[in-house]
């Protein structure tokens, strides 16, 4: 009887031994099987582009939605672009980034390479300053100008670099204290030193801001802070931030690291919020911000792949790795195509010439085929597609053997 109650114990013993064992094969296989399926999705991605991290933290307020996600946007006289729906083994920029918008455009003919809700009215916070220190530049007769620090400048909330009232600094030294420590102060001197009021400053900024290229924005106050009817689009904000980067006395500020400025009592140090210029080598720029209601705003500028490229994240927690990556993945997939040389003649119909100047424009490969140009007695046209992207003067030729 014991022999037998013993041959029972074993038997169990090994019938749970057994069923233990196909359990744990059956969990790891399914393991397993899960990072097989993981690994394929990330070397995919990693195959068209550079390896991203995707839907790892979202914005402040949910994140970006994914709507109207398009690329390949193509700029007219107008800084108007179309949108081609992202297809084939191009990622959704809903993937590539979790701000609630985002843009970004080539500097020089301001084409639009890619966009996630980028005609969606939002807060831009800081990121302001960038139209208020271009609305200066053109509007003072040097950056060595004196400027007094107006009552009205002093203890405005927020990021600050200290003013004192009757405070003397030049505009430069006011312009490395907004765009590097983004003073709010510093915002406010200028903005008064450039116009007797921060409403008539504003009406500066906005008629600066639609010579840029915007079309859908409006600008209360030069600082950034949050404010009833204070907004733009990450499509504006791209279009202003490459028309300022134009202007080399902007591009030199907003590149720089760190400062020492005048100070009442003793120098300041600035340093620049932008991690970005510190870490990667190839950035240039340009501007951070932050508000409880814009969340975490950046516009970074970046040359890359024979060109620059301009990138902007509204309401975007992982601002700055998000934007670094869109930035060298539009680096990858586009580059500069000279389409017109200066030192070569040009023909078309009974038209012939030499531009002055030569014309360029990012396109990605197999798109200049997309390419095409005209002429009259005067100007070269050229289109992408059906879309005019620019027009040069030349200078006629002999019309000799011209077909």
């Amino acid at each position: 009887m014991r022999r037998l109650r013993l041959r029972l114990t074993i038997t169990k013993v090994a019938l749970f031994g057994i069923v233990l064992i196909l359990l744990l094969s059956f969990i790891m296989g399914a393991v397993m099987s899960g990072l097989r399926n993981s690994e394929v999705v990330r070397n995919t991605y990693r195959s068209n582009h550079k390896a991203f991290t995707v839907g790892a933290s979202a914005c402040n307020e949910g994140g970006g939605t994914g709507d109207n996600v398009a690329v390949a946007g193509m700029v007219t006289d107008d800084f108007m672009m179309d949108s081609v729906v992202t297809s084939g083994g191009i990622l959704s920029e809903a993937l590539m980034t979790s701000a609630k918008a985002m843009a970004t455009v080539e500097l020089t003919t301001g084409r639009v390479l890619y966009e996630k809700n980028a005609y969606q009215r939002l807060p831009m916070a800081s990121t302001t300053k960038i139209l208020t220190a271009i609305t200066v530049l053109e509007h003072v007769s040097c950056t060595s100008e004196i400027v007094k620090v107006d009552d009205r400048a002093i203890g405005i909330e927020g990021t600050s670099i200290y003013l004192q009232k009757g405070e003397e600094l030049t505009v430069k030294e006011l312009l490395y204290g907004m765009m590097l420590r983004s003073g709010n102060d510093a915002s406010n001197a200028l903005a008064l030193h450039v116009s007797k009021s921060i409403d008539d400053f504003a009406f500066l900024m906005n008629f600066t801001a639609r010579k840029a290229g915007a079309k859908d924005s409006n600008f209360k106050n030069p600082h950034g802070l949050d404010e009833k009817d204070h907004y733009t689009t990450a499509y504006d904000l791209a279009q202003i931030s490459a028309y300022a980067m134009r202007n080399h006395e902007f591009a030199e500020i907003v590149a720089t690291k760190d400062v020492k400025i005048s100070g009442k009592d003793y120098p300041r140090s600035i340093q620049n919020k932008n991690r970005l210029l510190r870490s990667n080598e190839d950035v240039i720029g340009i501007k951070t911000g932050f508000t409880s209601k814009a969340g975490r705003c950046f516009v970074g500028a970046m040359d890359e792949g024979g060109m620059t490229v301009i990138n902007v994240v509204l309401n975007c927690g992982p601002m700055f790795p998000e934007s670094e990556q869109m930035m060298e993945r539009a680096g990858d997939e586009f580059f500069m195509h000279k389409i017109l040389d200066k030192e070569k003649v040009i023909r078309h119909g009974k038209f012939a010439g030499m531009v002055a100047e030569d014309f360029a424009f990012p396109l990605r490969k197999g798109e200049i085929d997309k390419v095409r140009i005209e002429m009259d007695k005067e100007n070269v046209f050229v289109f992408f597609g059906e879309k005019l992207i620019g027009t040069v003067e030349y200078e006629t030729r002999s019309f000799e053997a011209v077909v």
